[in-house]
């Protein structure tokens, strides 16, 4: 296929009712991965629209360039680095029957059906019209693939996977009816000002049969509004290959961003590519059964890991690479400790502008503005578009309007009551970052503890009680960061035709299974505090932390032990004795202690220094030597 895409007979047969102009070549961008991508004018237009260059200023890894200086890409390179790969794959997949080993496709199909129209046709016109017919399903599943690949990430909005994945503070950019509603109300205006002239003739893509294929590609996880179903784009596609395209396991989003984002971060990588050559899409099935149903996986993206009965260990290689190289990704760079208390710093900047906000909004609500309604379109209208509160609302505007430091910079101007969040901000853009204190792994229990532990009340009430415990200044000091278990850990459903049948690689390879067990392996709580905590507070902040959720921290199990209800006195004991170890008179005092709180039933003295006080009252009681150490400021 020309680099454009389609040729111009496919662009003559008239794919999706767009007027063939729309679909020539109009513009070449070079990038320093996929090199120059060349766009079609409509593909151009889109680009063209506030919403789509907004994403320049979105970052594709978000905090990461704190870590990695070189990782400032952003999600628009990312976004036209897609559009040739997807082009790539669906190169391969429509040429693979003219190649050394061929299979039957849907593609060959397509043709033998355009071949047996034209035999039966009783006019030129007739094989005219059988020959138009084929050549425009074939550019309408192209136009739909490479629409599909730069405009996937057009919901994403700054810190995005964090805010929304880990912190929960926005709904997901790939379920976000209502952000995406009002996205596209913005390329449509822009368009239709821009182009008034031709408005009309993108009809189809705004508001019509092609806007009803897009959209499942953008928004691949919204839900029903009845059953709270999340909707399968495969469904949703006429050409359901395209979703696997676009986004499945080894597909144009990653093959971009997985070469792109080693190459920003420096991080060396080495892949194939030789076993490209083996997708192909699976036919459709005739079947009695009602929608053809009863064999799976119908005009789907797949690769052949096969060849004459003999099982192609290159191609199986290959694809566990590229999982490895995801894995080394999520290793190295998203839970990086550094990366992560960037992330925990602006997780508790969002948790306490909100908090600003609701003030705002409890005090005066009118000076919310009231919350835009997306226009209503052809659509499915049994979708969960859920309306946010004007609050909820104020938020998504924000993060619409800005960029990563943009966000920053502007909340870094802001004059809040208590001071955090312009703090907060400042020191994110100056690197001033939290210090990572503590961290405890139990992928084995990862579910139970984030049930337990990570929703944001529970996490703000041990951070503040944890503050106050070791005397710190503010609540916001303390920070704990709980991942989800899955830790965006997305299974490679992507689909291998190993001969005897079709099946997803994970189910296929032991191997890829052994990847996602090290992928869970990597789930850990940790700590992050404020960089003015000195070692003193910030140990009687982790042993309260230890206490009260049950957890001990990895690296001060050799020190305190394997039972964390005892680690606050024990450390005020330690204090106490002047020891920086757990000596027989730690151990009397703590004895002590205990005795002594038994028999005033359990009542704890106030927080660490109260704690201490008490325990070198009965260290002097009971004779027990002691030196107690001077506190660091």
């Amino acid at each position: 296929m020309p680099q454009w895409g389609l040729t111009p007979e496919m662009r003559s047969s008239g794919p999706w009712d767009l007027p063939e102009i729309w679909l020539e070549p109009g513009k070449v961008i070079t990038d320093p991965i996929q090199g120059d991508v060349y766009l079609t004018r409509l593909e151009q237009a889109l680009v063209d629209t506030p919403p789509f260059q907004r994403l320049r200023r979105v970052r594709q890894l978000g905090t990461t360039q704190l870590v990695y200086p070189g990782a400032t890409h952003t999600r628009f390179a990312h976004s036209l680095g897609a559009v040739p790969v997807v082009q790539g794959l669906f190169d391969v997949a429509y040429n693979q029957r003219s190649g050394n080993h061929p299979v039957p496709d849907l593609f060959a199909q397509w043709d033998a059906q355009r071949k047996s129209e034209e035999s039966a046709a009783g006019s030129p016109g007739e094989r005219e019209d059988a020959s138009r017919r084929y050549l425009k399903r074939v550019a309408e599943a192209m136009v739909l693939a490479r629409l599909g690949g730069l405009l996937h990430d057009l919901c994403h909005v700054p810190f995005g996977h964090s805010v929304e994945d880990d912190l929960k503070v926005l709904r997901p950019h790939d379920e976000n009816g209502w952000r995406f509603g009002r996205a596209w109300d913005e390329i449509q205006d822009h368009l239709e000002i821009a182009y008034s002239k031709e408005a009309s003739e993108l009809e189809a893509l705004l508001s019509g049969r092609l806007y009803r294929q897009v959209r499942p590609l953008i928004l691949s996880s919204e839900r029903l509004r009845d059953t709270g179903k999340t909707i399968n784009a495969v469904d949703e596609l006429e050409y359901p290959f395209v979703a696997d395209m676009v986004g499945n396991t080894i597909c144009a989003d990653l093959l971009d961003y997985l070469e792109r984002d080693h190459y920003f971060t420096g991080l060396p990588m080495s892949l194939g590519q030789r076993f490209m050559s083996a997708f192909y899409v699976t036919p459709k099935v005739d079947s009695d059964l009602p929608e053809g149903r009863g064999v799976l996986y119908q005009e789907r993206m797949a690769v052949l890991v096969h060849r004459d009965g003999q099982r192609r260990a290159d191609v199986i290689t290959e694809l566990l690479k590229h999982l490895r190289y995801r894995y080394e990704l999520q290793e190295r760079v998203l839970v990086h400790h550094t990366k992560l208390a960037a992330d925990a710093m602006v997780g508790k900047m969002l948790e306490l502008w909100r908090d600003e906000l609701d003030a705002e909004h409890e005090n005066d609500p009118a000076a919310f503005p009231p919350v835009p309604r997306p226009r209503e379109r052809a659509y499915r209208t049994d979708l969960a578009e859920t309306t946010p509160s004007r609050m909820e609302a104020t938020l998504e505007s924000r993060f619409w309007r800005y960029g990563d430091d943009g966000l920053l910079e502007y909340l870094a101007g802001q004059h809040t009551v208590h001071g955090a969040v312009e703090e907060l901000a400042q020191a994110l853009l100056d690197r001033q970052l939290y210090k990572p204190a503590a961290s405890a792994a139990g992928a084995h229990a990862a579910q139970d503890l984030f049930d337990e532990f990570g929703d944001a009340p529970t996490r703000r009430a041990l951070e503040e009680d944890a503050a106050e415990y070791a005397g710190l200044e503010h609540g916001w000091f303390v920070v704990i960061w709980v991942p989800r278990p899955e830790m965006r850990l997305k299974l490679a459903e992507m689909l291998v035709d190993h001969g005897e049948g079709i099946a997803k690689l994970v189910d296929y390879s032991d191997k890829g299974s052994e990847i996602y067990d090290d992928h869970r392996k990597l789930w850990t709580i940790s700590v992050y505090v404020h960089p003015s905590v000195d070692e003193q507070r910030r140990k009687a902040a982790l042993a309260r932390l230890a206490k009260l959720m049950g957890i001990c921290w990895d690296r001060h199990v050799s020190e305190l032990g394997t039972n964390p209800e005892r680690w606050p006195p024990l450390l005020a004991a330690m204090e106490v004795c002047g020891s920086a170890r757990v000596t027989n008179n730690v151990r009397r005092l703590v004895e002590a202690h205990e005795a002594e709180a038994i028999a005033a039933r359990g009542r704890e003295a106030g927080d660490h220094e109260a704690l201490v006080n008490r325990l070198e009252a009965i260290a002097e009681a009971q004779g027990i030597r002691r030196r107690r150490r001077t506190a660091s400021t």
